[in-house]
């Protein structure tokens, strides 16, 4: 069971009180009961990183799992817990926005390479193609702007990363407004796990 054998994930990992750091491992693990995927997959994943890895090679695991995962389109809320839960505030930010950094320009750039593609698939959805275009319109500032809107808001900015390539949305506005808004999300991925 996932539970026996957290004991060693939240006594041996990152520093600090063994007690404070088991309490905030197990709180995940209840927040996460929710859903038995989470638990059956998702944990045992997580333990093995917290556990398998020293500290830098860890960190070098979480901004390529960060870096990667929106390229396959999977959610890496998780790897940003796990930076949050065993670095802390400074270096899991660190850790987050490098990771994140990366894996917005790679499907960027995967993204222009297919950009024909991508344009006739977001024909089935012309409302949602409608509001992606609208992001690449007006001057740097105004899709700088758009850009971070996105990134806070709850549109899935994996599919945003690979559909922006359609407009006329220019690289640096783009990275400069994704890295923006990706600074509140970071820092609410690592809070939550403290509160715990």
């Amino acid at each position: 069971m996932v539970g026996e054998s957290t004991e060693a994930v939240g006594a041996g990992v990152g520093g600090g009180s063994s007690g404070n750091k088991m309490w905030r491992w197990r709180s995940f693990q209840f927040h996460t009961v929710w859903h038995p995927s989470i638990s059956k997959v998702l944990l045992p994943i997580l333990q093995w990183e917290a556990t398998a890895f020293g500290r830098p090679v860890l960190a070098i695991v979480l901004v390529a799992s960060l870096a990667i995962f929106p390229i396959l389109l999977i959610p890496s809320g998780p790897s940003m817990w796990l930076a949050g839960m065993i670095f802390g505030y400074g270096l899991g930010f660190v850790i987050i926005m490098v990771g994140t950094t990366v894996g917005m320009i790679l499907p960027y750039l995967i993204g222009l390479l297919f950009r024909e593609r991508i344009h006739q698939w977001l024909k089935r959805w012309p409302e949602k193609a409608a509001m992606i275009r609208l992001a690449g319109e007006g001057s740097w500032f105004h899709q700088f702007r758009v850009v971070a809107l996105f990134r806070v808001s709850p549109f899935p900015y994996t599919i945003f990363n690979y559909a922006i390539v359609v407009t006329s949305m220019r690289f640096w506005p783009y990275l400069c407004g994704s890295i923006t808004g990706m600074v509140p999300e970071a820092f609410i991925y690592i809070y939550s796990l403290q509160l715990w």
